[in-house]
């Protein structure tokens, strides 16, 4: 039996997105975020759906958390929820380095991320591909 029984592993995810919807409705910023990676990610007993992530992140990015902003771009970058934009890429990717304001950790990221898009975008003219993994 156990048809329709949730492993014990499965309720702590359950009730931290719980949580976090309720945080976000209260304008919880950081919730928006983690909402977002957990469609990304598929985790709650979701498989991912990077629609929705999109839209959570959006959600992150409007209301200025630099993380919603990065991983629009990462997202759009690679074509996961919308087709593959690297204008839209490199915007989010611009404006996730305006938010983080004084956090240069973050700003190393960011940085790097936008590196790499422009390997992509020259290895792509070039009509080479890069692997998946880079």
């Amino acid at each position: 039996g156990g048809g329709g029984r949730l492993a014990a592993s499965e309720v702590p995810r359950l009730w931290s997105l719980h949580f976090h919807r309720l945080a976000a409705e209260q304008n919880n910023k950081d919730s928006l975020v983690a909402i977002g990676d957990a469609f990304f990610y598929g985790r709650s007993m979701h498989a991912p759906d990077h629609r929705a992530a999109m839209w959570w992140y959006s959600k992150a990015a409007t209301a200025g958390i630099a993380k919603g902003a990065h991983n629009l771009g990462y997202m759009y970058e690679r074509g996961l929820g919308a087709p593959q934009s690297w204008s839209r890429a490199e915007r989010h990717y611009r404006k996730a380095a305006e938010l983080s304001g004084g956090d240069w950790s973050g700003k190393v990221v960011l940085y790097a991320s936008m590196a790499l898009l422009r390997v992509r975008r020259l290895c792509s003219s070039l009509g080479f591909d890069l692997p998946a993994y880079i």
